[in-house]
């Protein structure tokens, strides 16, 4: 634990070879709640919420890349 701690306080990139590949899963949250605080929100960058919204409507699945411009979620 002290050398991870120590790695990232260092501030470089470094890669490391792992003998067994690790699950790795990126999340992207706009809006997220601790214990009994106000939910905090903050702007969709990546223009996801629209899609996300829009396949809980029951909409058809879209992919876009990422390059694009991103799309407007809300007000």
């Amino acid at each position: 634990r002290e050398k991870f701690v120590a790695a990232i306080e260092g501030g470089t990139t470094r890669t490391v070879h792992l003998k067994r590949q690790l699950p790795v899963y990126v999340v992207y949250f706009t809006a997220w709640a601790e214990g009994i605080e106000p939910v905090h929100f903050r702007r969709d960058i990546y223009g996801r919420d629209a899609l996300l919204a829009r396949a809980l409507r029951g909409g058809k699945p879209a992919v876009r890349a990422t390059a694009e411009a991103p799309v407007q979620a809300g007000p």
